[in-house]
């Protein structure tokens, strides 16, 4: 016998762009699947860094459709088909761990029943067998969830009376697909488990899990939602949930518990949970047609209360998906949603809409399509990739009846960093002033879904601005300048014009720019170098002053150490105002400080960023005055004392257990910090993040409350708590923990 059938590759794409993406959207990929006429029936999801989508594409001359299986591992850049034979009809994919799975309710009959049909790849979808594992009978619309210990299998399917009444039925394995459960029923013998006993018709169930602490250890916990005919209710169907551990015992009995109270019937819910997150989410579609609206519902405590549904848009066909970001909603619409304006009937589009606070507040619509025919259908997941979404559609020459099967990515993943920026320079001959030619190279970003390069400038001191006209391709770069100090660095992006985070710095002194620092007149100011020890070769320096400028270049700094630098100003007194602004590579220490008469001195603790290899440069430039004058500049190393702590009133640096992390640790408009909470600690925990400035006063309050153990991320916008940008300059970020508190340092450059 024939027990495993080979897959055939296919790894075809066509990227079609017929309107501009919204940020953070890839453009459209057309899935190359063959399909006989009529409707799709389609889902996806992901696991393991693979995308997996099952749908009933089956070749045009056959007599129906069959399942077909995609798989993409590049991102959804290029896909992979592979045909599975034995099953006809409407196809749902749940791959998991090493596994890929597909449930199917066929179109066969045996008797009077249609049937439930299952099949497994152990090897994430390359694979599979020839025999499909027959469940049970059914009417339609299966669901399949694979949680750790079992797969769980859902569908509707008639009961013998008249009318014939549907209801919701059930399986679970216990080892893969080897052996499921069977529970005896009078008048069915396929042994599925009637999950509801209802006075009227059950139906498209839907199935979510999320994780739970049950008698002290961490177990899931099943989230069941359908549509149920009510007899009593003047709208006929309305949405019900029902929640169990195993399957074996539901929360709502055989009943179920009501969340839609709507004036229109309730159709095609679908449900979503994340992980520890408490919350579980359901969107339906309310009444058919071009009438039909999106409508949704919370529950804050695992099922067990539910908020008062409501209105998100007109449109049909949800789905629903959420991540540590928030809810994610996709549907079809007929009505075309600008801001400020009155909806329009259109042809059908693809909408997204979007909760990062899960489900309290909601952003704008986001129109994801623009095709000349309709796009309908879609269906949504996530994952660490970010928001993956399929619909069907007749565009680029198909019709009413072939229609064809589409994937937009929302990408929240950043390219990775560049590495290993380097620069050559060489002075230009013949010029009627002096300029020299750069020369940039860098290590090949990796990433499939590359679309290349950017690089920026700061020239004396200025802002930096990006150079390059258009996207750099390949990994060199030239540049033409003259005299003056310059600053670079390259970032990455993506399909989706994600920007990475800024490479090192490389660093250009046209040669005219080298000096010695002169001697002006000495300073009668004297350091305070208590708990430190001086770099330099001098307790002293002197007086420097320059027309408009001044810069030294500081090197032989280790970049394994820590270090601050200590600025002396004054001037004589014959000297009228002068207003300066200072930089160390770029990066503000103070922005138009007056030059005192008496001499003052400032602290700055200088970024490990800015010295890996070993230098940096600190820029003194004249904004109003006689000169730029700067009296004398120290580079001080610092030492830890035992007790972790630094002197001159620094934050010391402590231990890590939450694995902080700031990212970047220099930033213009935001930074995101993260830290994991581990399963060790109470399922909610007190936390407090707070930013302090580097003189110890408290900026910005981010959390201080309760939260859930696991990963954990916010972002610092540079506001403070009143929502005013802060300074350039040197910022705590401090995690406290139950008793245990870590600090990291984050820089602003504005």
């Amino acid at each position: 016998m024939k027990s495993i059938i080979n897959g055939f590759i296919l790894s075809l794409i066509f990227i079609t762009t017929t309107h501009n993406n919204p940020p953070g959207w890839r453009n459209d990929t057309f899935i190359p699947i063959p399909h006989k006429d009529g409707q799709w029936v389609h889902s996806l999801d992901v696991n393991n860094g693979f995308i997996h989508i099952a749908t009933n594409g089956g070749a045009e001359n056959s007599e129906c459709d069959s399942p077909r299986y995609v798989r993409s591992s590049e991102g959804g850049l290029t896909w992979n088909i592979y045909p599975i034979d034995q099953a006809w009809g409407g196809v749902q994919p749940t791959p998991c761990h090493s596994y890929s799975a597909i449930i199917s309710h066929s179109n066969k009959v045996i008797g009077l029943f249609g049937i439930i049909e299952m099949v497994i790849s152990n090897d994430c979808g390359i694979t599979w067998p020839y025999i499909w594992t027959r469940l049970g009978y059914s009417s339609g619309c299966p669901a399949l969830l694979k949680a750790p210990d079992a797969f769980y299998a859902f569908w509707h399917d008639g009961i013998q009376s008249s009318p014939p009444i549907d209801e919701i039925f059930f399986k679970k394995s216990g080892n893969g697909d080897n052996w499921w459960s069977y529970f005896p029923m009078p008048g069915r013998i396929d042994g599925a488990q009637r999950i509801t006993v209802t006075n009227g018709l059950s139906r498209y169930p839907d199935i979510a899990k999320s994780i739970i602490v049950q008698g002290g250890e961490e177990c899931q916990l099943l989230h069941l939602v359908w549509s149920k005919y009510c007899r009593t209710s003047p709208h006929e169907y309305e949405i019900y949930y029902n929640s169990s551990v195993d399957g074996s015992e539901w929360t709502y009995g055989s009943v179920g518990y009501r969340i839609s109270y709507t004036n229109k019937p309730s159709l095609y819910p679908a449900v979503a949970a994340y992980s520890w997150l408490p919350s579980v989410h359901c969107v339906w579609q309310e009444g058919e047609g071009n009438s039909a609206q999106i409508w949704y519902a919370r529950s804050p405590d695992n099922g067990r209360t539910w908020s008062e549904p409501i209105f998100l848009a007109m449109g049909e066909h949800p789905d629903i998906a959420v991540d540590h970001q928030g809810v994610h909603i996709v549907f079809s619409s007929n009505w075309v949603y600008r801001e400020g304006e009155m909806p329009q009937f259109i042809e059908s589009e693809i909408y997204y809409i979007n909760s990062p606070d899960f489900g309290i507040t909601w952003g704008s619509l986001t129109r994801l399509t623009n095709a000349i025919h309709n796009s309908e259908y879609p269906k949504i997941v996530a994952d660490v990739q970010g928001r993956h979404v399929i619909f069907s559609d007749w565009r680029d020459g198909g019709n009413v009846g072939a229609p064809k099967l589409w994937y937009k990515q929302n990408d929240i993943t950043v390219p990775a960093i560049p590495r290993g920026l380097k620069m050559e320079y060489v002075e230009d001959p013949n010029q009627n002033e002096p300029r020299w030619t750069l020369v940039f190279a860098w290590e090949p970003n990796n990433e499939p879904d590359l679309l290349g390069y950017n690089i920026y400038r700061s020239t004396n001191g200025r802002p930096f601005v990006r150079i390059n006209e258009t996207i750099i391709s390949q990994p060199i770069y030239k540049d033409n300048v003259g005299p003056g100090y310059y600053l670079y660095y390259i970032t990455a992006l993506d399909l989706a014009e994600n920007e990475s985070d800024h490479s090192e710095y490389v660093k250009f002194l046209s040669p005219k720019y080298d000096f010695d620092i002169g001697l002006v007149e000495p300073s009668e100011f004297v350091v305070d170098r208590a708990g430190y020890i001086v770099w330099g070769d001098s307790s002293t320096k002197c007086a420097d002053i320059g027309n408009n400028q001044i810069i030294y270049h500081i090197s032989g700094l280790n970049p394994d150490k820590e270090y601050d630098i200590g600025i002396v100003l004054s001037k004589p007194s014959t000297a009228g105002t002068i207003f300066q602004t200072f930089l160390l590579d770029n990066n503000p220490i103070l922005n138009s400080k007056e030059v005192p008469n008496e001499p003052e001195i400032i602290f700055y603790t200088i970024p490990n960023e800015l010295y890996t290899d070993g230098e940096l440069y600190l820029t003194v430039s004249k904004i109003d005055g006689e000169f730029a004058i700067i009296s004398e500049v120290y580079v001080f190393e610092y030492q830890p004392s035992n007790s972790g702590s630094q002197s001159g009133g620094n934050i010391g640096c402590f231990q890590n257990p939450f694995n902080l992390e700031v990212n970047p640790s220099i930033f213009k408009i935001s930074s995101s910090i993260s830290f994991t909470l581990p399963l060790t600690l109470p399922l909610q925990t007190k936390v407090s993040l707070k930013i302090y400035s580097s003189s110890g006063r408290l900026v910005r309050t981010l959390q201080n409350g309760l939260i859930f153990k696991g990963n954990q991320r916010f972002i610092w916008d540079g506001k403070d708590d009143y929502g005013r940008e802060v300074p350039s300059g040197i910022y705590i970020v401090n995690l406290a923990v139950e008793n245990k508190i870590t600090n990291r340092r984050i820089s602003i450059v504005r």
